[in-house]
């Protein structure tokens, strides 16, 4: 395809007016010519006739000029001042006609061209601030669960030391009760009493025993874990809250499970962030019933159900209970991370989470891990 010749402007005004004066010029040689062979007395019009001739010459050219003028020069550049002042209005999508191959001609296409590129900019820009936008929502989020670890992470390391410093104590009173129940002055009633005492001191160390344990900084060796012992320890810790005595646990363990590969302070966290979501889902009281079964195909898996009585997640929430920092409870009573934590390190030891629930009568949530893996030391 050849390229369109590009024409002068002032070549084009030049050219449209020697044209029209040229053929304007011709017209007063005829009418010259014409005057000079009329009769004697027809002769004395001569004058007029030659200034009405002028006259409609110079209107002609006015007329004429003006209109070449006007598509020439004006009317592209009024296109321009208005396609202009779009621009500056913020509307970037606008295109003037190229109605000639001139100078005007060639500032429309470079108009154009630039107005497209600013519009092309004004996309890449929206593009940029939406993806900024989403950063610094994700920045955000991050540094919010940053500062909630960092203080959990405290948090722990104060239990523990308390842990610590009220085993010494305790250490010191089984060692005094282990005394006076030696004493032969004891009756029957004060060496029951004192049994129960002690039993009750054993208890707290192994409590003590069990949180140290459980606060222990996670560790990526993984191992062989008895599914239901982990499910008994992690009640242990559970059963001294204040509200745990109003709920009636039920347990059917499967005794012949097989040991899986996970880690066991990790298994226990999940387990503990269950247990806490369905003991703050009974406020009242309720039943609490905890399964564990080998699956009945060839998935090699076993399924740890724990099943509440309590108020039920509504369904629009059932999408979004795994999301960090959701939470439908009071300020102060949950963070929206428990859930979220233990899809994690489900997922991380090769598992699934799923969970089934009608608002008002309940919930019911599945663990499913694998029986078998690589990396694992009995």
């Amino acid at each position: 395809m050849m390229a369109k010749r590009k024409i002068s402007l002032i070549n084009e005004i030049v050219t449209g007016l020697v044209v029209m004066t040229m053929a304007s010029t011709a017209l007063i040689a005829l009418t010259v010519l014409w005057t000079i062979g009329l009769p004697g007395e027809e002769k004395n019009f001569t004058p007029f006739i030659l200034v009405a001739y002028i006259v409609v010459f110079a209107v002609v050219i006015a007329v004429f000029g003006t209109l070449l003028l006007s598509r020439a020069i004006i009317r592209p550049l009024k296109n321009l001042v208005e396609a202009t002042e779009k621009i500056s209005e913020g509307n970037f999508d606008i295109q003037v006609q190229e109605e000639s191959q001139n100078e005007i001609g060639q500032l429309a296409r470079a108009f154009n061209e630039m107005a497209a590129e600013l519009a092309q900019r004004q996309k890449n820009l929206e593009s940029r601030l939406t993806e900024l936008g989403q950063t610094n929502r994700e920045l955000k989020e991050t540094r919010d669960q940053l500062i909630i670890s960092e203080k959990l992470a405290s948090v722990g390391k104060l239990a523990s030391g308390v842990a610590h410093e009220i085993g010494n104590p305790l250490s010191i009173i089984s060692g005094y009760l282990e005394m006076i129940s030696k004493s032969k002055n004891l009756d029957e009633r004060e060496q029951d009493l004192l049994a129960r005492v002690d039993g009750e001191v054993k208890r707290i160390h192994q409590i003590i025993r069990e949180l140290l344990e459980y606060s222990r900084p996670p560790s990526d060796r993984m191992e062989f874990v008895d599914v239901n012992q982990a499910i008994m320890e992690s009640l242990k810790l559970i059963e001294v809250q204040k509200d745990f005595h109003k709920v009636k646990t039920n347990l059917y363990f499967n005794q012949a499970l097989p040991a899986i590969p996970a880690g066991p302070n990790q298994l226990k966290q999940v387990l503990i962030n269950l247990l806490f979501n369905a003991l703050d889902s009974m406020p009242e009281g309720g039943s609490l019933q905890i399964r564990t079964a080998a699956s009945d195909n060839d998935s090699r898996e076993i399924c740890i159900e724990i099943a509440d009585s309590g108020i039920g997640i509504p369904p629009e929430h059932l999408t979004k209970i795994f999301d960090p920092f959701f939470t439908t409870k009071e300020p102060g009573k949950g963070v929206g991370l428990g859930l979220s934590v233990s899809l994690r390190l489900v997922e991380a030891m090769g598992g699934k989470i799923e969970v089934e629930s009608v608002k008002g009568e309940g919930s019911v949530f599945r663990i499913k891990l694998k029986t078998g893996g690589d990396g694992c030391e009995q």
